[in-house]
């Protein structure tokens, strides 16, 4: 499995099991084993970090070898494959029943419903999700590789005010391959500035995983748990530390190209730092790069908030694979976090498709009127232990938390029993598997009745270290 991209390789079966009637059997068996028609090359698959999480326990708890099946006919190793009855009796039955379902529908029916979803995307003018596993031809996808470079800077240039869209240019190498990395700091929609932040100290728990990861491009797996950044799920900030600013200025004074400009000359001149550039790569090329001329052309895009476009730009929508800069100075050590977006995109978004989704509560922090204050990570005592969220009422009005619920790192869900919350109350709430606050670092998010964030917050390891201490946000 890949470092950074959460992805499982593995050769695929040189044989298929096929079913057959009796009287059309060559040797009067029900069930063949016969060769498959392809080769014999690895595949590979991005899986979360939360499911490679599941699956490393149950190996570990059944203790499976290599050749064992994960999922076999008996609760550990065996030689026989989990059945098509024991699979419908056990598990889809009842999770049909769970769903509230009360028509027929078989296990093979998701196939032609996903399809028929993916139809309605495209009839409707957007984009699939890009957790999609089916394939529609004439179907706009969102970024085809996303992924993060690590690298040292060369140099910087901005690009004059009266190029049509203008871009901070940064030369990067990675000790192999040059790169540009291209900025934007004007949109080509009205209105055209930019929000942006910068960290100048950020801390969360994905930075100690990047520290450890070498240089030159990666692609990152667009799951909860691991590096990909999403600006809306992943608690890096709050949205309303976010400032407008214009990319181009007279002077070159007080604007985004120069604000960049301070941070890449800073890191250029410190001989250990590196730039971590999140987007879409593109290259190599053939031809000399327009920008600094080097060969072949390689560089990285789109590096900014990939969700919650307006119509123009729906096709491009998705989550967990916002763009954006991380300097990395270990001399400090010390993380600074540049994030862009563009004032045209929304910031309640569908958490599969990444597409805007009107209404729900203020993206803005300061009219949370629930938020996040504390959280119990790592108490005294043996497992299990008793961890627990803080939360505050920050409004001058009671509020009834019913349907309300919080999700961890990993976006297992925890729901919030009902409570009422007197204006500036709080309340501790107990959680419990699989809701978890893992001491290597995480994220809590609040989620109203219908599923959006209201607040978040993360917190790192070090955070966590000590026994029975309460992590204050």
């Amino acid at each position: 499995m890949h470092h950074l991209s959460g992805r499982l390789s593995a050769c695929r079966c040189g044989h298929t099991a096929a079913k057959t009637a009796s009287k059309h059997s060559p040797t009067g068996q029900r069930v063949l084993i016969k060769p498959y028609p392809k080769d014999n090359e690895p595949r590979t698959i991005t899986v979360s970090a939360g499911l490679l999480e599941v699956l490393s326990r149950r190996i570990q708890e059944y203790g499976l070898g290599r050749n064992d099946y994960l999922f076999p006919s008996v609760e550990g190793p065996s030689e026989y494959p989990v059945s098509r009855n024991t699979f419908r009796t056990r598990v889809w039955l009842p999770t049909v029943t769970s769903a509230g379902l009360d028509f027929n529908v078989r296990v093979h029916d998701l196939r032609h419903a996903r399809a028929s979803w993916l139809r309605r995307a495209l009839d409707r003018g957007h984009a699939p999700s890009p957790c999609s596993t089916t394939s529609v031809r004439g179907v706009a996808m969102p970024l085809k590789n996303y992924g993060v470079l690590r690298a040292r800077v060369v140099r910087g240039q901005r690009e004059g005010a009266g190029d049509s869209s203008p871009h901070y240019q940064i030369h990067l190498d990675d000790g192999t391959i040059d790169w540009r990395v291209a900025v934007n700091v004007q949109s080509a929609m009205w209105p055209s500035e930019l929000l942006y932040l910068v960290v100048d100290d950020l801390r969360h728990p994905m930075l100690e995983q990047l520290a450890g990861s070498g240089p030159g491009w990666a692609e990152v797996a667009r799951a909860p748990g691991g590096v990909a950044l999403d600006f809306i799920r992943g608690n890096l900030f709050q949205r309303q530390q976010m400032r407008v600013l214009p990319g181009n200025l007279a002077g070159g004074v007080n604007d985004l190209s120069s604000v960049l400009d301070a941070w890449v000359v800073r890191a250029r001149d410190e001989s250990d730092a590196s730039v971590f550039a999140f987007g879409e790569r593109w290259g190599p090329e053939p031809t000399p790069d327009k920008v600094f001329g080097f060969t072949p052309g390689n560089g990285v895009h789109d590096i900014h908030m990939n969700q919650g476009n307006s119509t123009e730009y729906a096709a491009d929508d998705g989550v967990w694979q916002d763009g954006g800069l991380l300097f990395y100075f270990p001399s400090g050590p010390r993380w600074v976090g540049v994030f862009l977006a563009f004032l045209s995109q929304a910031w309640h978004t569908d958490d599969l498709s990444g597409h805007r989704t009107d209404g729900g509560p203020s993206a803005s922090a300061d009219d949370a009127v629930v938020r996040v204050i504390a959280a119990l990570v790592n108490p005294t005592g043996p497992a299990p232990e008793a961890e627990s969220v803080t939360l505050v009422n920050a409004s001058p009005d009671e509020i009834v938390l019913d349907g309300w619920s919080l999700t961890d790192r990993s976006k297992q869900r925890a729901p919030i029993p009902t409570t009422r919350l007197a204006p500036g109350a709080t309340v501790q709430i107990a959680v419990t598997s699989p809701f978890a606050l893992g001491n290597n670092g995480g994220a809590v998010t609040l989620l109203d009745p219908d599923g959006l964030k209201v607040h978040g917050v993360a917190y790192t390891s070090a955070d966590a270290r000590r026994d029975g201490w309460t992590v204050v946000f």
